[in-house]
């Protein structure tokens, strides 16, 4: 049996002078602001500038345990991601006006536990089959996603097979991600109604197919 332990501390992401471009300014229902409209204080229907922000990135803690019989290994794995770190994102505007403000967002995402199950079993000396299973919690609550991050529960199911001849080594794998439909209803308008205000409605859906080639030479 072997185990292993990994810890990665937490750091601040800071992002500054970041591209913020605001778009058809004319469909932004607000009234006129001292009797001039969107259009007339951006100085046109779209608007550039500059935005900044910290993000407080989590810890991570990995604790794995493999098992080896003959020609099979077994590998179970968890990982904590300590994502309450992530309380708020705010940005900062450069330049900002009542039509585009600092941003001020509570995040307030949750600590979460991932796990991995795994298996290789060599049918031959050169030829290695493998399976794989992940299930990954989403840490974002409803009340405070957005559409930057649309982020739900997701299953990860791997197949796999390795393969040495002489120095080379060839890996082929195939992971399919079953991301879960969530659907969320947070949306907050501002006066005097309309689309224009914080959160969204909405169902989120989707699934992805990856394949990876790595062949690699020993000198």
């Amino acid at each position: 049996m072997q185990i292993g332990i990994a810890y990665r501390s937490p750091f601040r992401l800071k992002i500054k002078d970041g591209d913020v471009d605001l778009f058809d300014i004319s469909t932004v229902p607000l009234p006129p602001l001292g009797g001039l409209t969107p259009a007339q204080i951006f100085g046109g229907n779209t608007y550039s500038t500059k935005g900044s922000t910290t993000i407080n990135m989590p810890a991570t803690l990995d604790l794995g345990i493999a098992y080896i019989l003959d020609r099979l290994t077994l590998e179970v794995d968890a990982s904590w991601t300590f994502w309450s770190s992530y309380k708020e994102l705010n940005i900062d505007i450069e330049n900002n006006t009542p039509l585009l403000p600092d941003s001020r967002s509570a995040k307030n995402w949750k600590n979460v536990v991932g796990i991995y199950v795994g298996g290789e079993y060599r049918v031959t000396d050169p030829l290695a089959l493998r399976l794989g299973f992940r299930y990954d919690p989403t840490p974002v609550p409803a009340e405070t996603m957005g559409p930057e991050l649309p982020d739900a529960d997701k299953l990860y199911y791997c197949a796999g097979l390795g393969y040495k001849l002489s120095n080379w080594t060839f890996d082929l794998a195939y992971m399919y991600v079953d991301k879960k439909d969530r659907t969320v209803d947070n949306q907050v308008d501002l006066p005097p109604g309309g689309s224009y205000g914080t959160g969204f409605n909405g169902t989120w859906t989707g699934d992805a197919h990856l394949v990876a080639l790595d062949i690699g030479y020993r000198f």
